[in-house]
């Protein structure tokens, strides 16, 4: 849409429905949809450069919350594009091309947006854990297992994490805020 009048200048149709912020880098749009794929679209034209496809959520059309509707959104750091998935994984893709550059597969669907920090990316997933992935080649530096609550047993974390000051901060269904250490991964505290 221009910004000054409002028009429409170009729309484009996913396969699902839309439930990720946007993500701007230079003259692409990203965004990841409901039919399991992450689209780049040209800014100017609307015209699609390529898409990514996961390999869909593991829930289906399952929801039982509000939380269950929404998505991860894609974050650009260094040439590479990160983002989770419902289908359990983080990834990250070459942000011209769209190739896979890694995937890390966790033990729940991944509605959280990752968190960039140094040399790092911070994703929380439904299994309860917290990922700090190397931002290069998504090997596991470390993981941090929330406390669960009788309702939420497995503490899913759902939120995306805030990064400052190497202290990873995140919220979890088991109504607790996490700070941790971004380095060690150790709590310093949770409320």
């Amino acid at each position: 849409v221009e910004a000054n009048s409002g028009k429409l200048k170009w729309k484009f149709r996913t396969g699902g429905e839309i439930r990720s912020t946007v993500c701007l880098y230079q003259q692409k749009v990203f965004l990841f949809s409901g039919d399991g794929n992450l689209y780049c679209i040209d800014k100017l034209t609307g015209k699609l450069a390529w898409k990514f496809a996961t390999k869909g959520n593991i829930l289906g059309d399952r929801r039982y919350d509000f939380a269950d509707y929404y998505q991860s959104s894609p974050v650009v750091a260094n040439g590479k594009i990160f983002f989770g998935a419902g289908d359990s994984r983080a990834y990250a893709l070459d942000v011209e091309d769209g190739k896979l550059i890694w995937v890390y597969k966790t033990d729940g669907i991944i509605h959280a947006t990752p968190a960039l920090y140094n040399d790092r990316v911070f994703v929380g997933s439904f299994d309860g854990n917290i990922y700090a992935l190397d931002q290069t080649n998504g090997d596991l530096l470390w993981k941090f297992k929330t406390v669960g609550h009788r309702y939420f047993p497995d503490g899913e974390v759902q939120g995306a994490p805030v990064v400052s000051d190497d202290i990873v901060y995140v919220g979890a269904r088991d109504y607790n805020l996490y700070a941790i250490d971004a380095m060690e991964g150790s709590a310093l505290w949770n409320k």
